[in-house]
This record gives structure tokens, sequence and C-alpha cells, in this order.
């Protein structure tokens, strides 16, 4: 499933239609390639990741981690010879993973453990809309956590 990582929808659907069947693909294989497509905003793999997902379906706490990654926009991975893409197309790429996990109930409000992509060096989790503003371009991705009751981290005031 390391298509995944590469965003080859073409090539993830090709391993999961002949090696599913035969119960080739591991447990584990399977969140980590959604993770992955989330990160790396790879809206067509995940598209075909949910699509194809085992039963009982995508771990909620896979669900929960998923956007807090994508947020991020971790797309620059010199390791693995990966560059950064145009601003614009990341941007939209983003959109479309937001979309495909809330609609598939990725909760926003929820504080995932931390992904096995990248390290928080011993920081507690944070609020999903925070990576999420310094990363935007505009407002949609933003407005769409808000509609899904993103908690924004401001605490209510207090009328005396």
């Amino acid at each position: 499933m390391t298509a995944a990582y590469w965003g080859c929808e073409a090539a993830v659907q090709r391993f999961i239609d002949r090696l599913q069947p035969a119960g080739l693909i591991a447990a584990g294989e399977w969140p980590d390639a959604v993770i992955a497509a989330s990160l790396f905003r790879h809206p067509k793999t995940l598209a075909c990741l949910l699509r194809e997902y085992p039963a009982p379906g995508v771990p909620q706490d896979v669900l929960d981690r998923a956007p807090a990654d994508a947020a991020l926009n971790q797309e620059y991975d010199p390791y693995h010879g990966m560059g950064p893409r145009l601003p614009e197309v990341s941007w939209q790429d983003g959109i479309h993973v937001f979309r495909l996990l809330l609609d598939n109930g990725a909760r926003p409000n929820s504080f995932p453990q931390m992904s096995i992509y990248r390290s928080g060096h011993g920081n507690p989790p944070e609020p999903i809309i925070l990576p999420t503003i310094d990363t935007s371009m505009d407002m949609d991705m933003i407005q769409m956590l808000l509609d899904h009751g993103v908690n924004t981290g401001r605490r209510p005031i207090a009328h005396k």
C-alpha cells in the first residue's frame, strides 16, 4: 500500500483488486495507507481506500487522526525525493481530503494519537483548527471545520 504515500490511485486500486480477495493485504496496511493519503493530500487515493476498506470500515481513531495530519500539509519529504506541489494544487486537494474525511465520520474535535508519520516532540495534541489556519489559503477548509462543529479553542466569554 506504499502507493498511497505517492498518491497512485490506479496502483492502489490494482493492489486491492488483486490482493484483497486472497487476504494478502495485512490489516495494518489499511490504516497506514489512509493516513498517508490524508497526510500527503491525495484525494483520489483516499477515496479509493475509504470505498474499499474492509468491513467493518475505517476505525474511528484513524478517521479522527487523518484530518489533523491533512491540516499539516506535509508534502515535502527529501528522504523520499518528494518536493512540494504548487500551493493552489495542494490547497484544492486538501479541501477534497477534508471533505472526504468529514463525510466519512471524522470528528474534528477529537485529540487523536500522534500520527506515525510525524513527530510531536512531546507536545500535547492541538485542536485541528490551529494547523488548518496556519496553512489556509482561504476560508473553505476552515468553514468546513466550523460547519462540522470544530472547537476553536476559545473559552466562552463570562458575563458578569
